[in-house]
């Protein structure tokens, strides 16, 4: 059995299911779930929702019993232990460390309980494509959304997305992410313009008043402000359906990008992906993405 210990909003959770994925996959098991993150959010931490019920995934929830068992087992006495002794007839408790890539994790063999982000295609390498079906969204198309849509298979679309929020407002959030500058966004459609012609902008923000006031945009664009928080699986669609894309330090619009399967598009991204790790600005990314600091 692998259990995913899920934590944080829709583009974290798509990560921690593409690394259970591989597992489940590689070690024919079952995947599951554990969702107490969401029923029991801390004050002060930005609320967040289960999201993964929207897609095409191959997964169960864990039952009440698995969840009171999970959390005696994962105390931090037993994850301590587990450091220099097995434990018998326990899962393996598996934490993401925060200096470096765990990739020996896709090795592993057993009952594994994964704690982390994983926020790396390094660790679901070998099974894109599954995780592509499986992250299709299964949701219902408003008529917003549809003609958003429409627009973007008329012409030569383009992504671009500029991720505020909490970034901005929560200074514990900022000292760690840190928010792509306005000089970044000019690089980026700087370059996309020199080498794209009649391109069009679709630009998705979490404040889409600021960036209208501050990013200046020559080409055409359309701000795609209709879907809100309970609806932005919808908006990953969208993203993911442009042809390029100009991405923020943002796992959500990593994934708009990713899930958009043209081996030709271009992908621009920020040189800085965290502030605070450093290994990530290299391993986070495809390699094929290109980077602008």
């Amino acid at each position: 059995m692998i259990v995913i210990n899920l934590t944080g909003g829709l583009g974290n959770q798509l990560f921690q299911y593409a690394l259970g994925r591989y597992l489940a996959t590689r070690l024919d098991a079952e995947l599951v779930i554990d969702d107490s993150f969401y029923r029991n959010q801390r004050v002060g931490v930005t609320p967040r929702r289960y999201e993964l019920d929207k897609f095409a995934t191959q997964l169960r929830m864990v039952t009440e019993g698995e969840r009171r068992y999970l959390k005696r087992y994962t105390n931090r006495c037993l994850r301590y232990l587990q450091k220099y002794i097995t434990i018998p007839g326990r899962f393996r408790y598996v934490r993401e460390p925060l200096n470096r890539l765990l990739l020996e994790v896709r090795d592993y063999t057993g009952d594994l309980f994964l704690d982390g982000y994983w926020q790396s295609e390094h660790y679901f390498d070998g099974v894109q494509e599954q995780v592509r079906r499986d992250l299709t969204p299964q949701i219902e198309l408003s008529s917003d959304d549809k003609a958003v849509l429409e627009a973007m298979e008329s012409g030569t679309s383009v992504s671009l997305h500029v991720r505020r929020g909490d970034y901005v407002t929560h200074a514990q959030t900022n000292a760690w992410h840190g928010v792509c500058g306005l000089d970044y966004y000019a690089k980026a459609m700087q370059l996309l313009e020199s080498r794209i012609s009649n391109l069009h902008y679709f630009v998705f923000s979490d404040d889409m008043a600021w960036v209208k006031a501050n990013l200046k945009i020559e080409q055409p664009c359309t701000y795609v402000s209709h879907n809100d928080e309970a609806t932005a699986v919808n908006d990953l669609l969208l993203m993911s359906s442009c042809q390029h894309h100009v991405i923020a330090n943002s796992s959500f619009s990593w994934w708009g990008a990713w899930l958009n399967p043209d081996p030709d598009k271009l992908v621009i991204r920020p040189a800085v992906w965290l502030k605070q790790l450093t290994h990530m600005n290299e391993s986070v990314c495809p390699a094929s993405w290109v980077k602008i600091g």
